[in-house]
């Protein structure tokens, strides 16, 4: 079943039958329905790929992602997917685990020519970059800033959240604080860190202790916490750079040391994932503003599929605030 079948079944053109399947045409609304209703009776479906050729637009849109297991990525991409499938367009997601496999899941989602590529991890390598700028193809960074100046990006403004975090614990009577960093390069990671230190020197603190992990994991926070046993007696309270981390951390503490948390230790996690909200934790933590933050992914999108110009930027969306739970304690 065509679209000519279509047209000659309801002796109407063509062209009037096309534009009953594209949104934005003028045409009546009781042509369209009549089209779609009798579209339907008849089996038809349209074909993307035929589409795509005349339109030069796949809706396609790419997803690089480490890991799927990312309860905070996870949450994202539900939302992202039932959004984008609204718009008519499509998801495509490619996975990726070390430096390699980005660039190699670039490669594999430019042969469907999507109409843009959202990078949720990893750094691409320059030459996988101008690949993409060269195909026309635009990379868009979620919660992540490129090093490409000319890269589209959408993240939370980490370095005034994690101030807040550092004015919650001083105003609470800490004293000695300290940052459990994800231990790599990542823009979140450094960002956060950045933030808390320059608030807590501001506030006329020493600047706090930096404890290192080696990765944004529950298991990440495990380890960090046997490395930091001789640190613990020294800090009074701990930000960590993400919530995965500070539930391994806590727990790791109060199981090996019987820490007692928060009377002995304030931890305060960051990104407000459900598991941070179960009883078993009640972690205080740093909340993203994720609905936001898709919404203005989601209108950069919109923009550039529809081929209007918009310039390379990276937007950046405040903190939704901190949810206190009974992790930290206020000394004073």
């Amino acid at each position: 079943m065509t679209l000519k079948d279509i047209a000659l079944d309801l002796d109407i053109s063509l062209a009037t039958v096309a534009r009953a399947f594209q949104k934005d045409t003028i045409i009546s609304e009781e042509t369209r329905q009549l089209v779609l209703r009798r579209a339907e009776q008849l089996g038809y479906r349209a074909n993307v790929f035929a589409r795509s050729l005349a339109t030069r637009k796949t809706r396609i849109v790419g997803v690089i992602m480490s890991s799927v297991n990312s309860p905070i990525y996870s949450e994202v991409l539900a939302k992202l997917s039932e959004r984008i499938h609204r718009i008519d367009m499509s998801l495509m997601l490619i996975p990726g685990s070390y430096a390699q496999d980005f660039d190699a899941s670039l490669q594999t989602l430019m042969a469907y020519s999507p109409d843009a590529i959202l990078v949720f991890s990893g750094l691409l390598s320059e030459a996988a970059i101008e690949q993409a700028k060269h195909a026309g193809v635009p990379l868009i960074y979620f919660n992540r800033v490129s090093r490409d100046p000319d890269a589209y990006g959408v993240g939370c403004d980490n370095e005034a959240g994690a101030a807040l975090v550092a004015d919650l614990l001083i105003d609470s009577g800490h004293e000695r604080l300290a940052f459990l960093s994800s231990g790599n390069d990542a823009t979140t990671n450094i960002e956060r860190m950045t933030g808390f230190v320059e608030r807590t020197r501001m506030r006329g603190l020493p600047a706090p202790k930096i404890i290192p992990a080696t990765g944004f994991s529950y298991e990440d926070g495990l380890n960090a916490a046997l490395a930091a046993r001789e640190q613990l007696p020294a800090i009074d309270s701990l930000f960590c750079a993400s919530d995965l981390l500070a539930l391994g951390f806590a727990d790791e503490a109060r199981r090996r040391f019987g820490l007692r948390i928060p009377e002995e230790l304030s931890i305060v996690g960051c990104q407000n994932i459900a598991l941070a909200s179960w009883s078993s934790h009640d972690l205080t933590t740093l909340c993203l503003p994720i609905e936001r933050m898709v919404d203005e992914t989601l209108a950069m999108l919109s923009s550039l599929s529809q081929g209007q110009i918009v310039e390379p930027r990276v937007v950046r969306v405040p903190s939704t605030g901190i949810t206190e739970r009974g992790t930290t304690a206020r000394k004073k």
